[in-house]
């Protein structure tokens, strides 16, 4: 009988910039001290972008304010290097704002509250390293506008009165 194996291995197992050494030995099925042959290969384990910085600037403003996040000198050897950018919710779960680019530059509108932004820097085999960054975002207060229209509205119609009463 044909009997199929499946090596697997559990996630971040194999830790990066190491080499190892994985082999099979086949043996007769009929006779198990009988070995029929050998093969054996070596890989190396990809390592992720390291040693750059992400900002994330203004750190707070509204929900119309334009965040600017840039990231610098993240070095792999595996290019070109894309970045990705997430909010985060208190549980850990991320919802993309930004699919991955290659410009390590970016402006965004975030949403209200205590907003944790996820920059996600890739090599080309999308091997990740994150930086969090943090910005307090709020509501803008429309009562200041409302304000404003009010006194343009009554300027105007005084202005217009004026006119037409001749003063």
């Amino acid at each position: 009988t044909k009997a199929n194996r499946i090596l697997a291995l559990k996630p971040n197992v194999l830790q990066p910039e190491r080499t190892y050494q994985f082999q099979l030995s086949c043996f007769d099925p009929q006779d198990a001290l009988k070995h029929v042959g050998t093969a054996s290969t070596s890989i190396r384990v990809n390592s992720p972008p390291s040693l750059g910085t992400c900002n994330l600037t203004p750190a707070s403003g509204d929900t119309n304010t334009e965040f600017r996040v840039t990231c610098t000198d993240w070095t792999d050897e595996d290019v070109p290097l894309k970045f990705a950018f997430f909010t985060v919710d208190k549980e850990g779960n991320m919802d993309q704002v930004l699919m991955p680019q290659t410009s390590s530059k970016a402006f965004l509108s975030l949403p209200p509250g205590n907003v944790t932004l996820r920059a996600s820097i890739l090599d080309s085999h999308n091997a990740p390293s994150y930086v969090d960054l943090f910005a307090t975002v709020v509501t803008p207060d429309l009562s200041s506008h409302y304000e404003v229209s009010e006194i343009l509205r009554s300027t105007i119609e005084k202005t217009t009165s004026s006119e037409t009463n001749g003063d």
